[in-house]
């Protein structure tokens, strides 16, 4: 069977080092038998994030975001690209 795990993961930069923010695994590790709700899902998360950017930000430029393999996104949440969030749905196979 294979299970399809999104995972929201949150990073900063200050003086040149790059820190992760603790994950809150009731609500940044969710769990789907379904790859379409998974998809559905991930494609939300985007949005939800996306809109946070603009609300910070106040322009819809596109430079904050990229999508990369295996699902993945990533979004700055200021124009220094210090601060970013990669939202990811990766297939597992369980027993």
């Amino acid at each position: 069977m294979t299970i399809y795990q999104i995972s929201i993961l949150s990073f900063f930069t200050s003086n040149g080092t790059d820190y992760t923010m603790a994950i809150d695994r009731n609500k940044d590790i969710m769990i789907f038998t379904d790859r379409l709700k998974a998809e559905e899902k991930l494609n939300e998360l985007i949005d939800e994030h996306v809109n946070l950017w603009y609300d910070k930000n106040g322009n819809k430029g596109n430079e904050f975001i990229c999508y990369g393999a295996n699902m993945c996104t990533v979004i700055y949440h200021d124009k220094e690209n210090t601060a970013r969030t990669y939202i990811t749905l990766d297939p597992k196979e369980t027993l």
